[in-house]
């Protein structure tokens, strides 16, 4: 963040930030679209940071962009404006991702249960362990398996609605990628650049 705005207090197009924001963002997306039930912290690490780049190099030049041809008494006006859009389009971004994970769980959920494969075997072989090992009765043992394995393609359909949100996610920011050459730059006095980076770090 400090470089980034160094260099945009110099005059630098703030425009190939934010594209390359939005790439690494995909990225990110992409890659989390793709990871196994068997990741790891380490296996993360690198994930949150291409994220954390992504969001520092599109972050701050938005944030410049949405005072483009604001005088300079009414930045802070502006920027609590775009912060108050962004707050909102997270909120309505999360809703959405909420009911397609739903709508993803409950599809994955029918996928997996009408294709599995020996389910009454599967159950009876995880009953006959149980009793073996607690000496439940056979009912209670078959309680218990099914909830087992119901447990089981629950975790899998959750994970599988998850992996389509991140590609969804990266699919989104694809398309939004070609806006932001639509976005108004505008030439800004090294003054009017100081005093933008100034309420732009104010206001977080």
């Amino acid at each position: 963040m400090p470089i980034m705005g160094i260099l945009l207090s110099k005059g630098t197009p703030p425009l190939p930030f934010i594209a390359v924001g939005f790439i690494m963002f995909t990225i990110y997306a992409f890659m989390n679209s793709r990871v196994s039930l068997d990741v790891g912290k380490g296996d993360l690490f690198w994930l949150f940071v291409i994220r954390a780049l992504g969001i520092a190099m599109s972050q701050l030049p938005l944030i410049n962009q949405a005072v483009a041809g604001l005088h300079p008494k009414d930045y802070a006006t502006g920027i609590g404006l775009n912060n108050m859009v962004r707050q909102l389009g997270g909120a309505f971004g999360i809703a959405v991702a909420n009911n397609y994970v739903a709508k993803q769980y409950a599809q994955h959920r029918a996928d997996l249960v009408s294709n599995m494969q020996n389910g009454l075997g599967n159950a009876n072989n995880i009953a006959q362990n149980i009793i073996a090992k607690t000496g439940d009765a056979a009912s209670v043992a078959n309680t218990k398996a099914l909830t087992i394995m119901s447990g089981s393609v629950d975790r899998q359909s959750y994970y599988l609605a998850y992996l389509d949100t991140f590609r969804l996610i990266g699919i989104f920011f694809l398309f939004v990628l070609p806006l932001i050459f639509f976005l108004r730059v505008k030439k800004k006095t090294p003054e009017e650049l100081a005093m933008s980076m100034k309420a732009a770090s104010e206001a977080h």
